[in-house]
């Protein structure tokens, strides 16, 4: 049985998948949070994706930073 944050990680590798015999692959997969609603489960998905970067104050642990 799936939990919640199993599929949630699936749609978000799902959204970077791209025909490598037509385009090329997604230089980043951006989801907008605009009212921080999901910037709880931030800590969990950094954890299984190792490329999982946040906006804000720079936190060279977190993987976070401000945006160029």
């Amino acid at each position: 049985m799936s939990t919640f944050l199993d599929v949630l990680l699936g749609s978000i590798r799902k959204a970077a998948d791209y025909n490598r015999d037509d385009t090329v692959p997604p230089a980043a997969v951006l989801w907008p949070d605009e009212k921080r609603e999901w910037e709880k489960l931030a800590h969990r998905l950094r954890g299984a994706l190792p490329n999982f970067l946040t906006l804000g104050p720079y936190e060279a642990t977190l993987r976070s930073g401000p945006a160029i």
